[in-house]
């Protein structure tokens, strides 16, 4: 598990559906979206409110928005089995008067699908990974090379082969991170990670790879405060990281072509780039 908690949505006021469900659906290649329109007592509409969109519970739980299947159900409404996991992501209140005098509010909402999976079991978690190569130049010194079989033409300094090396960068963005969550931040130094490596493996929830130790460099880290539906705190972070599968710790010797560990005077390996425990930074892999 990463950072942040997420509990299920609370859909406990009274609504009635105003019109059938699938006049405002629609689906494209982007993804779902869906408009539907609710009555509510008026004295209830603000506890509606925040049941739909979702809003930090507690210190680090976020009570997630509805999804557009759990107000079908609320309606008793049949919900299609293929039906795409739509959320709330928008809502508009219209006042309405009863007959019996008791005030009535209509409640517009619109879903849509997320770039992120809210039913778990990693927080909210938004990623993008580019893979990229580097070229690396081989050093001539201790590289036995030659333009002929007989060895009588050695390469010279300007026409040392080259090869590349994979590379990536994985960018992750947490949403809806609460208190507890910034405090586990400031517990682990988080900002004082910037420029180490992954002491153990880390894995990615939407690209299901796990990521070897020494393997990702923390380059930037990124929190930007908001606030949430019913005016309380939140925010959002964003990891930049560097992936290179040869581990940062290792290097280019003279002829060789594969990276390897330097020492120091001591005997131990040189590790210019500390590897660090990044706490629940990101996720460990799945058990």
């Amino acid at each position: 598990m990463g950072i942040g908690s997420i509990s299920l949505p609370r859909l406990t006021t009274f609504i009635r559906l105003i019109e059938q469900p699938g006049i405002g659906e629609r689906q494209n290649e982007f993804g779902f979206s869906a408009d539907i329109r609710v009555w509510c007592l008026a004295i209830q509409r603000f506890r509606l409110l925040q049941e739909l969109n979702g809003f930090n519970r507690g210190s680090n739980v976020w009570q997630r928005p509805a999804s557009y299947a759990e107000i079908l159900r609320k309606v008793g409404e049949f919900v299609p089995p293929e039906l795409p996991p739509a959320f709330v992501t928008d809502t508009f209140m219209v006042p309405f008067a009863n007959d019996d005098g008791t005030g009535l509010t209509e409640v517009r909402v619109h879903c849509e699908t997320l770039p992120y999976d809210v039913s778990g079991p990693y927080p909210l978690i938004q990623e993008s990974y580019a893979p990229s190569v580097e070229f690396v130049t081989l050093p001539i010194e201790g590289t036995s090379l030659y333009w002929d079989a007989g060895q009588v033409t050695p390469i010279k300094d300007d026409e040392r082969p080259g090869f590349l090396t994979r590379t990536g960068t994985w960018t992750v963005i947490y949403h809806h991170l609460g208190a507890q969550d910034l405090k586990h931040l400031s517990d682990i130094g988080a900002w004082d990670l910037i420029g180490t490596v992954n002491d153990d493996e880390r894995y990615s929830p939407r690209f299901q790879r796990t990521f070897e130790v020494e393997t990702l460099l923390l380059e930037g880290l990124t929190l930007t405060a908001e606030t949430d539906s019913i005016g309380g705190e939140k925010h959002q972070m964003t990891l930049t990281i560097a992936e290179r599968r040869n581990t940062w710790n290792k290097f280019i010797r003279g002829g060789q072509t594969l990276p390897q560990p330097m020492y120091d005077s001591s005997g131990a390996v040189f590790k210019p780039y500390n590897p660090t425990p990044w706490g629940k930074l990101i996720p460990n892999p799945p058990v």
